[in-house]
């Protein structure tokens, strides 16, 4: 649907909200990039958990977090809708990028002991 969005947006804004907001329309490319960013962030972050660093989730999250508290308020209060679109799009960008980096950094994954069946020697 991003294509969709992006080729027909300021039609679609037009028929849908009578053309109230076809000043966002050109913003519509950049709104329908929020769900592919996202769903790479999600495999990232499952990845992430399957090596057991949760930790490194958690923190990636408080990155996302105060850019959200910071750097998104600002962009909406001096851009408003426009704004509010690209700090969502700067926050997940910034959550992926930080656990990128975590899940490149090489530190390596436990490694999973062999259990004994019970009563054997080993």
């Amino acid at each position: 649907y991003w294509l969709l969005l992006g080729l027909f947006g300021p039609e679609l804004i037009q028929l849908l909200y009578r053309g109230n907001y076809i000043q966002y329309a050109p913003l519509l490319w950049l709104a329908g990039m929020y769900p592919i960013i996202s769903g790479v962030a999600v495999v990232v972050r499952t990845a992430l958990r399957s090596l057991e660093r949760p930790n490194h989730v958690f923190w990636a999250s408080v990155v996302s977090s105060v850019s959200a508290i910071s750097i998104t308020v600002l962009l909406i209060m001096n851009f408003g809708v426009a704004g509010a679109i690209i700090g969502i799009s700067v926050n997940i960008a910034l959550e992926l990028g930080v656990m990128y980096l975590f899940f490149r950094s090489g530190e390596e994954s436990p490694t999973l002991a062999t259990v004994a069946p019970a009563g054997s020697k080993s």
